[in-house]
């Protein structure tokens, strides 16, 4: 077997790893919270059956928040004082039926800042803004051409703060290294990194049923991602400096495929989601000159929402990215969060 294949699955099997771990942890949240009742009211979810989906425009838009506050005074092994996490969502859907013409477009964007008796101030911890459209043309109830494009990137700025000022070391991408000791050191602008994505090809849809519906898209891909001058730690513990290394703009090219299951059991007052992307690009700007095999970007996500109430519920997600030529690292993220949500707009309610 060729180094490259010998790569390519070895970094397939640390990702299933991964995202076998948090499917497993999905699972055992719904089950833990599965409960007969009524329907809930699910903010942005589509209408899956066919004879159901509404002709013309339709539209959603609704707003999620968490909180979280912890005191503490005299406690054993507790820092002492105040701790609070904030959080809100916006989740937004603007749909285009007729005929066989399909369009979706959808807004989504996720925020928390932490504040700690270590760190007297509101520091962000979770930033991500994510806007997508879809065109599909169906040429029969489940096959058809697509075209997609999509953006994804931070709204604030990213910053790391400590309590001291620390000692870091960061390598530049024109191979220099710089030194600095500051408690306050900002690694990203607002709105940066920014990554576009934009695919054609032909998508299938083989099971649309509310419980399940499989999508699998195949086809040419494109990605930008505009990281230059972005910092990402990569500390090996060998200097008592935090290390960080300068990202660089990214530019790929090649074949695309996305494998995605959602649906939602009303009943239960549980809805998921679970997608997987591979794009290899034959096209890039690697100045390491690596192969389309090394340079395969993998993304793996999942989401589960459990509706204790109509207006509360509990959610837990997971992202798992290998993205080589950006950072050689597997970027794994998990959140489990009681969000309150309001639903502003439902036009398939009126």
């Amino acid at each position: 077997m060729k180094p490259e294949v010998e790569t390519l699955m070895l970094k397939l099997q640390k990702l299933g790893v991964a995202l076998g771990t948090g499917l497993s942890v999905m699972a055992m949240a719904s089950g833990a919270m599965a409960q007969d009742a009524d329907a809930p009211k699910y903010v942005g979810q589509e209408q899956l059956e066919v004879d159901e989906q509404p002709q013309g425009f339709s539209g959603s838009l609704g707003v999620e928040a968490s909180f979280n506050l912890v005191s503490n005074q005299n406690v054993i092994g507790q820092n002492e004082g105040t701790s609070f996490l904030l959080g809100g969502a916006v989740n937004g859907g603007l749909d285009y039926f007729s005929g066989k013409h399909q369009w979706r477009n959808t807004l989504l964007y996720n925020t928390s800042w932490a504040r700690t008796p270590v760190i007297q101030e509101f520091v962000k911890n979770n930033d991500k803004l994510e806007i997508e459209s879809i065109y599909n043309y169906l040429l029969n109830d489940w096959i058809g051409p697509y075209g997609r494009a999509s953006a994804e990137t931070s709204w604030f700025a990213t910053e790391l703060v400590s309590e001291e000022p620390t000692g870091y070391l960061i390598s530049r991408e024109d191979g220099s290294v710089d030194g600095e000791v500051t408690d306050r050191l900002r690694v990203a602008d607002p709105l940066t990194p920014l990554n576009l994505f934009q695919s054609v090809g032909v998508a299938l849809e083989p099971v649309r049923k509310e419980a399940i519906r499989a999508t699998l898209r195949v086809g040419f891909g494109a990605r930008e991602a505009l990281a230059a001058g972005v910092l990402v730690v990569q500390d090996d513990g060998g200097t008592s400096d935090v290390e960080l290394v300068e990202l660089s703009n990214a530019y790929q090219a090649g074949a695309e495929a996305f494998i995605g299951v959602e649906g939602k059991f009303p009943e239960q007052r549980v809805d998921y989601r679970v997608g997987a992307t591979a794009l290899m690009p034959f096209l890039n700007n690697d100045d390491q000159n690596r192969s389309p095999f090394e340079l395969t970007r993998i993304g793996m996500t999942g989401k589960v929402r459990v509706a204790i109430v109509d207006w509360m519920g509990l959610t837990y997600s997971l992202m798992v990215l290998s993205d080589p030529q950006l950072l050689d690292e597997t970027q794994v993220q998990n959140s489990v969060l009681l969000t309150f949500n309001y639903t502003l707009i439902d036009t398939n309610e009126e």
